[in-house]
């Protein structure tokens, strides 16, 4: 806390500067935890389940293109299918250009992934 001296300058007091000088107890805590975490680049510590999820998440997202692609071509065939009552095929040539573009995708994120 503050000590005042006659002059009523706030001074640090030494109890203070101690607790400054090192690293603060919750840091301490976590550099000396044995559960198979480990230090991640950035320096922050995960455990074996977040790096397992990060080290999958550019095929989640490669799967997710493709799943999204024929989603939104269905929905723009149904959509026109709605609008121009040409049941079934706007809906038929929408999930067919939706997977083209799904495929086109996921290949593009495999070799984005290749690369690096």
């Amino acid at each position: 806390m503050w000590a005042t001296v006659p002059t009523q300058k706030p001074v640090w007091t030494p109890v203070i500067l101690r607790r400054c000088a090192s690293s603060p107890p919750v840091l301490d805590a976590r550099r000396s935890l044995k559960d198979g975490r480990k230090q991640d680049e950035d320096g922050s510590e995960l455990s074996p389940q977040a790096r397992a999820e990060r080290a999958a998440a550019p095929y989640l997202s490669a799967v997710w293109r493709v799943v999204g692609g024929v989603l939104v071509g269905g929905g723009a065939g149904w959509f026109i299918d709605g609008k121009l009552h040409s049941s079934p095929w706007g809906l038929i040539v929408g999930l067919f250009v939706g997977m083209g573009a799904g495929f086109y995708g996921l290949i593009q994120a495999l070799n984005s992934m290749k690369k690096s």
